[in-house]
């Protein structure tokens, strides 16, 4: 099993931008609108950075992801930033948290994931982890992180794998189930 590691992500927003595809454009049509989209890719304004090509991957899977800036919680309550995130959570299908070892104490990832698995199921909510290396750290096993499915290369191919039963979806498939 390997994890998605920051040169991957890296490489392929290098690909994208390389195409002619400018990164704010992309940033910009995947937070455009929340309706219609294929999943709520969350995160960490700590792992910002890494959404074009986080985005772009899964563009390659003929998915077309949600994320929400950052700067729009500005001048926000937390009150009004949680119902965003509901709002967001009910309307796309899947969900998908990109977690790094540099966000994993985020305050908001672990809410997002325990509200996204209350009203979606657990067979609709995994984790992107991302890390310096292909092997997988004892981190991502760690209280919250190691109960959900995660997305990993295994088998030649790109799965969401179960940490409690090993059991894996192709990520094509997860993704319309």
């Amino acid at each position: 099993m390997a994890f998605f590691t920051y040169n991957d992500i890296k490489s392929i927003e290098e690909m994208i931008v390389t195409e002619g595809f400018n990164k704010e454009v992309i940033i910009d049509s995947a937070s455009d609108n929340f309706n219609g989209k294929s999943l709520f890719l969350a995160h960490s304004p700590m792992d910002e950075e890494y959404l074009v090509g986080a985005i772009s991957f899964f563009f390659g899977f003929n998915c077309n992801p949600y994320v929400k800036k950052s700067t729009s919680n500005k001048n926000k309550s937390t009150y009004d930033v949680a119902n965003d995130y509901k709002t967001i959570i009910k309307a796309c299908p899947k969900v998908v948290v990109l977690v790094s070892p540099e966000s994993i104490d985020s305050q908001w990832i672990p809410w997002k994931l325990g509200y996204a698995e209350a009203i979606k199921g657990w067979d609709s909510v995994a984790l992107l982890p991302i890390r310096d290396e292909y092997d997988v750290e004892e981190w991502i096993n760690d209280g919250y992180l190691g109960i959900y499915p995660r997305v990993v290369h295994q088998y030649g191919d790109w799965v969401v794998e179960d940490p409690r039963d090993k059991n894996h979806w192709k990520l094509y498939r997860w993704l319309t189930m």
